[in-house]
Order: C-alpha cells, then structure tokens, then sequence
C-alpha cells in the first residue's frame, strides 16, 4: 500500500500476529517492510505477536516538552497514572489500570504542550496498593520536564504524586549545566 503522509510527523507502526509466532517462517515466507521518501524505516518477520517501530521526525517543541517513562513490574495492569494542569485540573494525558499489559518493559510517553510555563501534576498509582517496585519487580517510573528530571520512583503505597513546572519556565540541564548548577 502506498500512504502519502506529512514528513514534519513522528509515526508508530505496529504489526500483529494473533498466533504469536510472526509471519515467517514456520507457516510460509512473509515479510514487510517499510518506507518512507524511499528508505526502508522498519522490517521484519519473525517478531512473535506484535513489533513496533517508530519513524519520522516531530517538529521541535515550543512549549513544554514532557517525557514519562515507566518500566513496568511483574502485575503491569495495576498500573495507572494522569497528568494534569494543576491550576485547572485538566487531564493532559493518562494510562488506565490495564493498558499496560507487558510486564517487565519500559513504557515511554512524551508530550509537547504549546501553552507552557503551566504547573502540572503527575499521580501514578498502583490498584494492588504495594508500588511498582520492589515487591513484585523492579517497576519504576521517571518524569522529566524540558530535558530536567522532576520526578522519579517506585516504592510507594496506592498513589504517589509529585507537582512540577511554575510559572517560570523550566531551565534545560544544559543551561544549569552551564551555570554551575549540575556537575
């Protein structure tokens, strides 16, 4: 199939088997591949039930950029959290107790949000109500707002939550690098 896509986007390209054993070799010869301005971006065959891959380029961030990433523990459907504007409690972005399926893997969200200088909320919680770590695995989760670290963990009860960005804009580690802040 031939799509025509904008190239200023970043895509997720997800290929499932529901027998779980690929598309080659045991039941035939089946592959893909794909391409984009005529480079191949992904290919495969033997990959189990799914594979993804990730291609294209985003745009940069002109507000502010937030990356989340959970690595999961052996019970990853207790897993849940939101994001939110903490003035106006929007939710911004959030993962539901059972969208996390794969135990023992590492989850990465990034979010780029245009009306920046907010101050947000990040809650994780755990339904099991004993964490992501340390019990039942080594879960953890890392929060970071323009290339800053402002939240991490994994040890706690139900929920942990932590508040972060103001309305002064988050330096980069880069500029507090620069100005002696982090060695």
């Amino acid at each position: 199939h031939l799509y025509c896509i904008p190239e200023d986007q970043q895509y997720k390209f997800e290929i499932f088997d529901s027998f779980g054993d690929g598309i080659c070799c045991n039941w035939g010869l089946g592959r893909y591949r794909l391409k984009l301005k005529g480079e191949v971006v992904a290919s495969g065959a033997e990959f189990g039930s799914s594979e993804v891959a990730t291609f294209g380029k985003c745009p940069p961030c002109t507000g502010d950029l937030i990356d989340i990433v959970v690595w999961t523990h052996n019970w990853p459907g207790d897993t849940a959290w939101t994001l939110k504007n903490q003035g106006i409690g929007e939710i911004k972005a959030s993962v539901l107790a059972g969208d996390y399926t794969e135990g023992n893997s590492k989850k990465s969200h990034s979010y780029c949000f245009t009306e920046d200088d907010q101050k947000y909320e990040y809650e994780i919680t755990d339904e099991f109500e004993d964490g992501i770590c340390c019990f039942e695995g080594d879960g953890r989760y890392q929060v970071s707002l323009n290339g800053v670290i402002v939240s991490s963990g994994g040890e706690f009860g139900s929920s942990e939550t932590s508040t972060f960005g103001s309305s002064t804009k988050a330096k980069s580690r880069k500029d507090m690098n620069d100005k002696g802040l982090f060695r």
